[in-house]
């Protein structure tokens, strides 16, 4: 494995969370982008792309969980000496050398790939290299070799999967700016200090504070839906957590008048 320093190392940091721990998992097991459509699109442009050349050189930029490579190595159904996939994340890579011994695994900004101009007769990737922007487009060009090919699946504003990932965006926003989230650990801490022995005032006071949050949220309940529903179909979390995470509708006096449970001194 060959490993250059990328640009911003909490880039590198936030893709290796993201792909930590997916070396047991399916390429399209574990990403939403398992629709057919995908698969038959690769599996077309191998076949079209197998009769000019039986073995070329082939790199897949942004490789993530190997979804491409797995179209790759089904294609030409023989060993590739040629194919290398690259990721800014190094788990990324580990993990599909550790699926595919035999690819050449490089850690790489893509903007800046620290291969030959012309190395490979087929540059591809799939939802990957726009993460990185046009430089990373340009380089792609770069490493083509003359009479090569150039296949990229990209994000656009009126796919479904930017707008799942809008939505997302939309709900995380929401949580964020209404505080729900600090704001109720501190009423959780101060009931439990409150059930403990201490005095009410601190709890109710935590409550009042919590309580403009939850109409927020309660206002903006399909938002939060959306984004449940993304983790779902995605299988971060399955039927029985999400009950949990959105559980039943409460009114606001509910929640705001609810008691902390357990003896009380008075």
């Amino acid at each position: 494995m060959t490993i250059t320093e990328p640009n911003t190392t909490q880039v590198t940091d936030s893709w290796d969370s993201y792909w930590h721990g997916t070396a047991g998992a399916g390429a399209y097991s574990s990403g939403g982008v398992d629709h057919p459509a995908v698969q038959v699109f690769w599996q077309q442009f191998f076949a079209d792309s197998k009769p000019l050349n039986s073995q070329p050189k082939i790199i897949d930029l942004a490789s993530g969980n190997g979804a491409v490579v797995d179209c790759i190595l089904a294609a030409y159904e023989e060993p590739l000496p040629g194919l290398t996939c690259l990721d800014v994340s190094a788990a990324a890579v580990a993990n599909i050398q550790k699926r595919f011994p035999d690819i050449e695994g490089i850690v790489s900004d893509a903007r800046s790939i620290p291969l030959e101009s012309g190395s490979f007769d087929i540059v591809t990737s799939q939802f990957g290299v726009e993460y990185a922007g046009l430089d990373a487009v340009t380089e792609a060009a770069r490493l083509l070799a003359t009479g090569g090919k150039l296949a990229f699946l990209l994000h656009h504003q009126q796919g479904s999967i930017y707008q799942e990932c809008n939505d997302s965006l939309n709900a995380i926003r929401l949580l964020q700016s209404s505080r729900f989230i600090p704001l109720a650990i501190d009423m959780f801490r101060a009931g439990f200090e409150a059930v403990r022995g201490a005095d009410r005032s601190a709890y109710e006071a935590a409550a009042t504070q919590l309580a403009p949050a939850i109409k927020t949220l309660e206002e903006n309940r399909e938002i939060l839906e959306k984004l449940v529903a993304a983790l779902m179909e995605n299988e971060v979390v399955d039927k029985e957590q999400l009950e949990e995470i959105m559980g039943p509708r409460k009114s606001l006096d509910e929640v705001t008048d609810a008691e902390p449970s357990g003896d009380k001194t008075e």
